[in-house]
């Protein structure tokens, strides 16, 4: 995904959570936002990249993460990519025949959080996403307050957004042009 997110018109920082990738740690959902709002830290204190140039970009946990980031920080806007309405929402749909949703330790509120973001939003989605419905994606974005765009991909799954053509990328692009124009 990195090597097609490279031939959009912005700088890129890309970081894994703690307990991903290369990273140390354990998971949790406070530790997550710690670490988002590290990585904000990096670019402003130790690049000097100004606030109103820096959107974020999180796909499906890292979405929450975005969302989150998004409510404290000041940012151009906030691209969310494959992202569930909440854990509990995710339990139900993954577990529907089992309680799950009453013992879930991480909550990710990203529908009551986005509602409260008045930054440029862009949601995207793919109509065949099989780990975070569709549907989901779309109930995320109707509860997000205005300026809000939403764009579906048709017939991607959860992972492959950006194989599916010229419709992600040049969404992003216009997207981001319109944040940072100026």
């Amino acid at each position: 995904m990195l090597r097609f997110l490279r031939d959009l018109p912005a700088n890129l920082l890309a970081f894994d959570y703690r307990g991903y990738g290369r990273s140390e740690g354990k998971p949790s959902e406070a530790g997550l936002f710690r670490d988002a709002r590290a990585a904000y830290r990096h670019l402003c204190d130790d690049l000097r990249v100004a606030p109103e140039r820096i959107l974020l970009l999180g796909h499906s946990l890292g979405g929450a993460v975005a969302i989150d980031a998004a409510l404290e920080l000041s940012i151009a806007g906030l691209i969310v990519e494959s992202t569930f309405t909440d854990v509990r929402d995710m339990a139900r749909n993954r577990y529907p025949r089992l309680p799950m949703h009453l013992i879930a330790r991480n909550q990710f509120l990203n529908s009551e959080k986005v509602a409260r973001l008045e930054v440029p939003k862009l949601f995207i989605h793919g109509t065949a996403d099989q780990t975070v419905p569709f549907e989901m994606g779309r109930q995320l974005f109707a509860r997000a307050g205005d300026p809000k765009t939403f764009l579906p991909i048709e017939g991607a799954d959860h992972n492959d957004l950006h194989l599916t053509g010229e419709t992600y990328l040049s969404g992003l692009r216009s997207f981001i042009g319109g944040c940072l124009e100026g």
